[in-house]
This record gives C-alpha cells, sequence and structure tokens, in this order.
C-alpha cells in the first residue's frame, strides 16, 4: 500500500515504521481496520492510543498507518444562511447546513463525488444521549482504573 503507483496514502507497517512517539492514523488488522489515532512504541512493539482510557495493541504485519494530516489547510467559513463548511486539503469539503428541523450534511470528495446526509431532531437527540451515555462510561471506568 503506500506505493506511488497507486498514491495510497496508507503505509504497511511491514514497508516503514511511524515515527516512534508521534501519533498517526492508524488501521489495525487486529481491529477490522478500523481507523484510530494511535503511537508506536518501538521498545514494546505496540501500538499505545492515550486519552481518557489507556488502550495497547500488539503490531501486525498487515496494520496500515499514515501521518495525520496538516489541518493548518483547512478553512472554516460560517454564512448567515446557517451553512458551515470545512474546506480540506485537495478540493474537499463538507457542508454542515442547520434547518429548522435537523442537520443536513453534504461531503464533497476531489473526485467530484458528493454524498448527503440528513440528520432530525429525534435522531440528533439520540446521539446527544448516545454520546453523553458514552463520556459516562468512560469517566467510570477511568475511576476505576484510577482507585485500582
Amino acid at each position: 500500500m503506500g506505493t506511488k503507483e497507486n498514491k495510497s496514502p496508507w503505509i504497511s507497517i511491514s514497508e516503514q515504521l511511524p515515527p516512534e512517539g508521534e501519533e498517526v492514523l492508524v488501521r489495525l488488522k487486529n481491529y477490522n481496520y478500523s481507523p484510530r489515532i494511535m503511537f508506536y512504541r518501538k521498545r514494546d512493539k505496540i501500538w499505545v492510543e492515550e486519552g481518557d482510557v489507556y488502550f495497547d495493541c500488539y503490531v501486525d504485519g498487515d496494520d496500515l498507518w499514515t501521518p495525520i494530516p496538516d489541518l493548518e489547510g483547512l478553512i472554516m467559513e460560517y454564512d448567515q444562511t446557517q451553512i458551515f463548511i470545512i474546506r480540506g486539503l485537495n478540493d474537499c469539503s463538507i457542508h454542515f447546513s442547520f434547518t429548522d428541523d435537523g442537520l443536513s450534511v453534504s461531503v464533497f470528495t476531489r473526485n467530484g463525488l458528493q454524498g448527503e446526509f440528513y440528520f432530525n431532531e429525534i435522531t440528533l437527540k439520540v446521539f446527544a444521549y448516545a454520546y453523553k451515555m458514552h463520556c459516562e462510561k468512560i469517566r467510570e471506568l477511568n475511576e476505576k482504573e484510577r482507585n485500582s
């Protein structure tokens, strides 16, 4: 992966190690390649994720990583029409449009592809509740870990 022929941003861990201690975006074989932000610890040959929960995982030869893109190039816009736009690299952008009864999200890729998502008020309340429950569980786990 990550070769010049296919222009993929993903680098195989078997081809190149990331800089030690630098957070990178990873896709781990052991976690079905679900993206995570972690750093590589050379002495233990593990991926480490720090934050509210400490997590580590042994490196697999099929793991992938890529540097976290520089977010300095992002341009955020907000206008009077209640549209919030985040522009990224390569002409990619995300448009958030706040309506009276929900949120509309449009994603535009550099290839001209577009994805449209709409979340009504009830769905947004469910997301907010689920996030609140997640945060409470994380706080509870952290408290148990500190007390053990």
